[in-house]
């Protein structure tokens, strides 16, 4: 937390692998700190669909916003105007 803390970071996008475990325990405990965090749905597995699903659910219970890879790009960029625009869009395509 000192390290999370110690960062200027308004805003963190929650992503990785055992969603039913690492990733839901992360989130929750940022979550429960009052740090804003969205949980990126399409960024995170688990060895089954039902713990992944699991996950997502609880989290959503709890609070947690979710987005998915593609939103959560474009929210950071904010305006098709700029530059970084045209790069993302061809990540996505």
């Amino acid at each position: 937390m000192a390290k999370v803390n110690a960062v200027e970071v308004d805003n963190w996008l929650i992503c990785g692998i055992e969603a039913h475990i690492c990733v839901y325990q992360t989130a929750l405990h940022l979550h429960q700190s009052g740090i804003n965090i969205q949980l990126v749905c399409d960024c995170i597995a688990s060895r089954t669909l039902e713990n992944k699903n699991l996950a997502i659910n609880k989290l959503v219970n709890k609070g947690v916003e979710t987005t998915g890879v593609e939103m959560c790009l474009y929210e950071l960029v904010k305006d098709c105007r700029n530059t970084e625009f045209k790069e993302i869009l061809n990540l996505i395509k």
